[in-house]
C-alpha cells in the first residue's frame, strides 16, 4: 500500500472538521517510494482517531492559533508518522517498515 495516499485519504476525510474547528494543517509526505506492506484500512482508522483527538485536544485554544502537522519521513527500512498539534500533547507514530507487514507502533507523548 502507498502510505502518502493513505494519509492523504485521511486528511481529506477529516479536513470538514479541521476547516470549522479553525485548524490550519501542514503536512509533509515521503519524497520518493512510499510503499509499504501494511494493511491501509487499519492504519487510515488510526490516523483518522489520531487527528480527529489533535483537533479536540486544541478546542480549548482560545486566541492562539490552532495547527496541526503531519509529517511523514523514512528511508528504505523504515517509515515514521508524525502528527503534532499546538494543543497539550504530540504523538509520534513509531516505525513502519516497508517489507515486514508487522507494524511496530509506539506513541511517544510529550509538551507541546
Amino acid at each position: 500500500m502507498d502510505l502518502n495516499e493513505v494519509v492523504e485519504r485521511s486528511l481529506l476525510l477529516v479536513r470538514h472538521h479541521l476547516e470549522i474547528s479553525g485548524v490550519k494543517l501542514h503536512c509533509e509526505l515521503i519524497h520518493g517510494d512510499s510503499r509499504i506492506v501494511a494493511d491501509g484500512g487499519q492504519l487510515q482508522q488510526a490516523l483518522i482517531a489520531l487527528l480527529v483527538n489533535a483537533v479536540e485536544a486544541m478546542r480549548g485554544l482560545d486566541g492562539e492559533e490552532r495547527e496541526l502537522t503531519v509529517r511523514l519521513q523514512g528511508d528504505p527500512d523504515e517509515v515514521h508518522i508524525e502528527i503534532a498539534d499546538t494543543g497539550v500533547d504530540a504523538i509520534s507514530i513509531g516505525a513502519l517498515t516497508h517489507s515486514s507487514p508487522a507494524l511496530d507502533i509506539s506513541l511517544r507523548l510529550w509538551p507541546a
